[in-house]
């Protein structure tokens, strides 16, 4: 093959009971500073019907059990807004020189956990897809970089427990 060429390859289907143990692993909530700091993109549709993204952190997400997914999220986001309204959002994550991207299904849990102010949501996978380009390997995604990462830590690994306590 030439690799100057476009060549079109469909997205490969991965069963959403079974998560890719790199995105388990990565999404688990264990040792958050060994982490790679790579973003989570989730896609939401505000009310006029276009995409809005966000970027959230593995101090943020929890992989479950059972294709499900937790999220903490600002309450005054307009993320958390379209979540309750719709409850429909897609997250990528870079993974095996593509992308894994999740369609899901969110509810809002109603609980709130104190010392952690944000909104809670629990969302089943509904289908999983890995994008793969012919010519080029992803080999990140958006990546950053932590202006106080001790801090950031102490409120992740709570932020996260409270995912846990759900």
């Amino acid at each position: 093959m030439n690799e100057a060429n476009q060549v079109y390859i469909p997205p490969k289907p991965i069963d959403p009971k079974e998560l890719p143990k790199a995105i388990a692993s990565f999404l688990d909530g264990n040792n958050l500073p060994s982490k790679p700091m790579n973003a989570i993109r989730l896609s939401t549709v505000n009310e006029e019907g276009w995409a809005h993204a966000s970027l959230l952190s593995v101090g943020e997400v929890l992989a479950l059990p059972n294709a499900k997914i937790r999220f903490a999220i600002s309450p005054r986001s307009s993320t958390t807004a379209n979540l309750l309204r719709d409850g429909r959002v897609t997250m990528v994550i870079p993974f095996d020189k593509g992308v894994c991207e999740m369609r899901l299904r969110s509810q809002p849990i109603h609980k709130e956990v104190e010392g952690v102010p944000l909104t809670f949501f629990e969302a089943q996978i509904k289908s999983i897809r890995h994008l793969v380009s012919a010519y080029a390997d992803v080999e990140s995604g958006e990546t950053f970089s932590l202006h106080e990462p001790q801090a950031v830590f102490e409120r992740w690994n709570k932020q996260i427990a409270a995912l846990r306590s759900l």
